[in-house]
């Protein structure tokens, strides 16, 4: 595998007009732009040749796929094509910030032009490369059943509501808080903290082959979960340091003690996540679970088990907002290895909620992520899948 690595240098100057064009993203806009003069460069047939323009132009055009599912998405070899859905921002919303979009690649991410000025929201927008493949097409299938302590507990699931806009309603709010802020790489803070969560270097010296769920682990954590804390945290800061230390250094450090939020294995509970995300000592805010590609299908669209969150997912266009579905309990006397894969995990993720006393919580198989929200004693909100085309840290 060759790595392409964009041009480099440039230096200083604004984050969107003083930087130089060619050292930054190759953008959708930027290509078609340099497409558009080459063609203009090009002399014009003559003879014979404008004949064969004109049959070529009378040709039927074909009409170009705009929504393709995200299980098309993740099976195309060069994910850079135009014709991908590439974020799950509201239609009205796509074009505007497709243009601007570092151009999504695939086994491989490539770094950020050197020396140029990076806002924080290239950073967000920029996809984790592909995961690497599993090592058997056969293995990983399967997820564990419920424990008997977890069919047992008073707090029980009765209703689960597909929420499309789960994610999407808070991207606003997001946007408010990363706009105006920038890194210069030729700070010595500035460009440490890039490493930590840039997905070209968080992603490097990961496992080559998926072997068991702790490789999946290998890769979540460090591109997806502690990238995204690190850049709350940046954030936290670049609010709060005009008001109480209007000469303190850059935001954008990287600090690996002692501050949250954080993310720590769990133990100790009658349902253990593979993570908990504390904003503060002994508080859990967040659980995270996670699972091979196979386990959510996320790398195999063409197996003949279909996705285990398929229903629920592809049924809400036709349910009105908002609407519940209800959720049937297993009882003591089912055999619990006989459930199927969806309600095995649904089940986990609500009982890691429901012993840790959080709100909120992360499925992931790295490939795609799913967001949940409990609500009450009884119900939980669920996200779409979130593959890595739509850029998860965004």
């Amino acid at each position: 595998m060759s790595e392409k690595t964009p041009e480099r240098g440039g230096t200083g100057g604004d984050l969107d007009t003083d930087t130089p064009r060619q050292h930054r993203y190759p953008t959708r806009k930027r290509r078609a732009e340099a497409t558009t003069v080459a063609k203009s460069a090009t002399p014009t047939n003559k003879g014979k040749g404008i004949e064969k323009e004109k049959s070529t132009t009378n040709a039927p055009r074909q009409t170009r796929r705009t929504c393709p599912s995200l299980r098309d998405s993740d099976n195309q070899p060069q994910a850079g094509s135009s014709n991908l859905s590439t974020h799950a921002l509201p239609p009205e919303t796509h074009d505007g910030l497709e243009s601007e979009d570092p151009e999504i690649t695939g086994d491989f991410t490539p770094p950020p032009p050197a020396g140029a000025p990076l806002s924080l929201r290239v950073i967000l927008r920029t996809a984790p490369p592909q995961c690497r493949p599993v090592y058997d097409a056969k293995a990983l299938q399967g997820t564990r059943a419920p424990t008997l302590l977890e069919v047992q507990q008073d707090e029980r699931l009765q209703k689960i509501v597909v929420a499309k806009t789960l994610v999407q309603q808070l991207l606003p709010a997001a946007d408010k808080l990363i706009d105006g802020l920038g890194i210069d790489p030729t700070n010595v803070d500035e460009h440490v903290w890039l490493t930590s969560v840039h997905p070209s270097y968080t992603s490097r010296d990961l496992p080559l082959v998926i072997r068991t769920e702790h490789d999946v682990e290998d890769w979540a954590i460090p591109v997806l979960i502690r990238s995204a804390l690190a850049i709350i945290k940046a954030i936290t800061r670049s609010k709060s340091a005009s008001a109480t230390q209007p000469d303190s250094s850059s935001p954008f450090q990287h600090v690996t003690e002692g501050k949250y939020p954080n993310i720590t294995s769990a133990g100790g509970k009658r349902s253990i996540p593979d993570g908990i995300v504390l904003v503060k000592e002994d508080g859990a805010k967040v659980t995270v679970e996670i699972k091979s590609p196979p386990v959510m299908n996320s790398q195999n669209a063409t197996s003949k088990y279909p996705p285990p969150f398929s229903q629920p997912l592809m049924s809400w266009p036709n349910m009105p907002i908002g609407r519940a579905m209800k959720f049937i309990w297993p009882g003591s006397l089912v055999d619990l290895n006989g459930l199927n894969k969806q309600t095995k995990i649904i089940m986990q993720v609500w009982s890691q909620m429901v012993a840790w006393k959080v709100k909120y919580a992360i499925l992931t198989s790295y490939s795609t992520t799913i967001f949940f929200v409990k609500k009450g004693k009884d119900t939980l909100f669920m996200s779409h899948e979130v593959s890595r085309m739509e850029r998860p840290l965004h």
